[in-house]
């Protein structure tokens, strides 16, 4: 079983993104799924920040207390791999609340194999192997050590050969995927790989 865990701000994509997937609605997302007539297997919050809670009344829902010490959105994380294996966050990276997104990023400690969508962006963890990574309408190609790390990237305006990256070094910010793809070596540690575009 797919699951993708769809989590405010929704973005316009989400239909394409979701397809063929379980979706746990979390809180507000609930409104933009159904907006979007797209399926809602289980709807998961506290929905304080759904405005007409009438539309709750013909759906699954595990209602989370207002008061408590996960996130909505970390809830429906640990529920959906509770059942799954393959999971991925579609939205949460958007609005007003940054410490959301920080704890959103923090998932990927706990959660390795977790990718997050939105409608520009592709985030997910690597460790020590060989990676392909294709452009697929992604310009840039950006990477986070979360450990010292040695990779070799190539493929990219700017390559970087059995290259150190310390401990969240910014060097492996915004490059560029030149052609179809690009190929990453990871030689020791863990990264943040991030894929964007900006339209």
């Amino acid at each position: 079983m797919k699951i993708a865990v769809v989590a405010p701000k929704v973005p316009k994509n989400v239909k394409e993104l979701t397809k063929d997937r379980v979706i746990y609605a979390v809180d507000a997302a609930v409104s933009d799924l159904i907006r979007n007539e797209i399926k809602i297997d289980i709807a998961i919050g506290d929905f304080d920040s759904l405005k007409d809670k009438r539309i709750l009344n013909d759906l699954k829902c595990i209602k989370l207390p207002k008061d408590k010490d996960i996130s909505d959105t970390n809830y429906a994380i640990r529920h959906a791999y509770e059942h799954s294996d393959n999971v991925i966050l579609v939205g949460g990276l958007e609005g007003k609340r940054v410490d959301h997104l920080i704890a959103n990023l923090l998932l990927f400690e706990k959660y390795n194999n977790l990718v997050i969508y939105n409608e520009h962006n592709i985030i997910k963890r690597l460790e020590f192997g060989e990676y392909i990574i294709k452009k697929e309408g992604f310009k840039y190609l950006s990477i986070f050590p979360l450990l010292n790390t040695k990779i070799t990237l190539t493929g990219t305006t700017y390559p970087l050969y059995d290259e150190t990256l310390f401990e969240y070094d910014t060097l492996g910010l915004s490059n560029e995927i030149k052609y179809e793809s690009a190929s990453l070596t990871i030689h020791k540690g863990v990264i943040l790989l991030i894929q964007s575009k900006e339209k």
